[in-house]
């Protein structure tokens, strides 16, 4: 066979380079970037190790960025938990309530009602939520009720005070 015509596949920098490309394909860019530029600063110019640098530092900031995404603050867990307090409460355990104040608000209440006991302890909003059918009948009255009171929030806000009395009175009728 002849030797000029076969490919040197097993170089030190193309093994390196594949192990940059590797650390990529892990999602581990910043391992990535050091192979690279260990490859770099031995055959600066080299055209893999080139292009893994560029997609390793791009990897990085994006990969930097989803992560940043996926912190929750306070403020938004307190706004999913709201949510789901009202559309299926009965699948939260109490341990796995975030912050003690809405456990303590919630705590002997009925678990539907959790969402408006929350807005009534001041740690919960009144958010807009749709439910596409209601579990139960005392899961529908829940939501009933809320759905008023936050007819009668929004009414207070806007100034019309004879529709949230209105919607007051209605949130307080027996079922």
């Amino acid at each position: 066979m002849d030797d000029d015509r076969q490919l040197n596949l097993f170089s030190w920098d193309r093994v390196k380079a594949g192990e940059g490309f590797n650390a990529l394909a892990r999602l581990d860019p910043a391992t990535a970037v050091c192979i690279f530029e260990d490859v770099l600063s031995r055959w600066p110019g080299h055209p893999d190790a080139s292009a893994g640098l560029r997609m390793a530092v791009a990897w990085d900031a994006s990969l930097e960025e989803v992560e940043a995404l996926q912190v929750i603050s306070p403020r938004m867990r307190v706004w999913g938990d709201s949510c789901w307090r009202l559309v299926a409460p009965w699948e939260v355990e109490w341990e796995q309530i975030d912050g003690m104040d809405l456990s303590d608000a919630v705590a002997d209440e009925d678990v539907r009602f959790a969402a408006i006991y929350g807005w009534l302890g001041r740690i919960l909003p009144l958010v807009e939520v749709e439910v596409e059918s209601p579990r139960d009948e005392g899961h529908e009255e829940a939501l009933l009720v809320y759905h008023t009171v936050r007819r009668a929030e929004r009414a207070r806000a806007n100034g019309t005070h004879d529709e949230m009395v209105e919607q007051r009175r209605l949130s307080l009728i027996p079922r």
